[in-house]
C-alpha cells in the first residue's frame, strides 16, 4: 500500500488517504532514527566556570536528550544549586542545539530556570566548536564553546576550549581554560585539571579548579570528585 502511494504521488494526483500515508511513513522513519539519551551524576561539589554551584555541597544531577535527524538536539538537565549559603534551589536547563559536523560546529540556547528564583531565569546563546576526526592517537579530542547571555545586566559572555589527553591504562587527562567577561561584574580567568577514569559502571575523575578570583568562599582553589554514568549513546 505504502509504495502504490508513492507511485500515486509521482504519477499522478493522489487521494488524500495517500497523503495521509505518505505524512505517517515520514514521521514513523523520523521517529525511528530519534535516540535518547540519559546521564546521572554525583559530585563532591558542583563547580561551574571556577564558581561552586552548591556553596562547596554535594550534586546529584541528571540530564536527558532527545536526538532527531539532521543534527537537532534538545536537553533538560536538573542540579540542586546553592549561591549563598542556606538559599537552596532547583536549576533546569532546557537546551536546543543544532549540530553541523562538517563545519565542527554546535550552535545552540540554553533557557536556566529557578525554582525558588534565588537567581534570574535567562537564556545564554552559545557555540560549540569541537574537532570529530584527529590524527594523533594520544589526543582524544580539542573543544571550545563561545557563550553569551545579552538579557543579563553587564551582558556577559564566556569563552573556553578543553583538551582531552590519553595517558595510559584508560586514564584520561582534561585540561581547561576559560575567561568570564562582564560589562559590570567582575572579570576573571578560570582554569582546571582532571583525570578521568572510563569503567563498566560509569566515568570516575578527580578535578582541581582554581580561578584569579579573590573569594575564599566559592571561587577558590579545590580538588572535586565525581561520578557520571551515561546510556543510549
Amino acid at each position: 500500500m505504502i509504495m502504490c502511494s508513492y507511485l500515486k504521488l509521482l504519477c499522478c494526483r493522489p487521494c488524500p488517504r495517500d497523503w495521509v500515508i505518505i505524512i505517517l511513513l515520514t514521521f514513523n522513519t523520523s521517529l525511528a532514527q530519534a535516540q535518547w539519551h540519559g546521564g546521572l551524576s554525583l559530585l563532591s561539589d558542583w563547580v561551574d566556570r571556577g564558581i561552586s554551584q552548591t556553596a562547596n555541597k554535594p550534586a546529584l544531577q541528571g540530564t536527558l536528550s532527545y536526538a532527531l535527524p539532521h543534527g537537532l538536539n534538545s536537553k533538560v538537565f536538573i542540579s540542586p544549586v546553592e549561591f549563598a549559603s542556606g538559599a537552596r534551589d532547583i536549576q533546569t536547563d532546557l537546551t536546543l542545539s543544532l549540530s553541523l559536523p562538517h563545519w565542527h560546529l554546535t550552535p545552540g540556547v540554553t533557557h536556566s530556570l529557578f525554582q525558588r528564583q534565588s537567581a534570574e531565569n535567562n537564556s545564554e546563546w552559545f557555540i560549540d566548536i569541537g574537532l570529530a576526526e584527529l590524527t594523533w592517537p594520544w589526543l582524544i579530542s580539542w573543544d571550545a564553546q563561545v557563550a553569551t547571555s545579552p538579557a543579563l545586566p553587564g551582558n556577559p559572555s564566556y569563552i573556553e576550549t578543553r583538551l582531552t589527553i590519553d595517558v595510559g591504562g584508560d586514564w584520561q587527562l582534561i585540561t581547561r581554560l576559560g575567561r568570564q567577561f562582564s560589562d559590570i561584574d567582575a572579570e576573571y580567568y578560570d582554569w582546571e585539571t582532571a583525570l578521568r577514569l572510563p569503567t563498566d559502571y560509569g566515568d570516575i575523575g578527580l578535578s582541581y579548579t582554581d580561578t584569579e578570583l579573590n573569594d575564599d568562599e566559592f571561587a577558590r582553589a579545590r580538588l572535586t570528585v565525581w561520578w557520571a554514568m551515561s546510556w543510549g549513546e
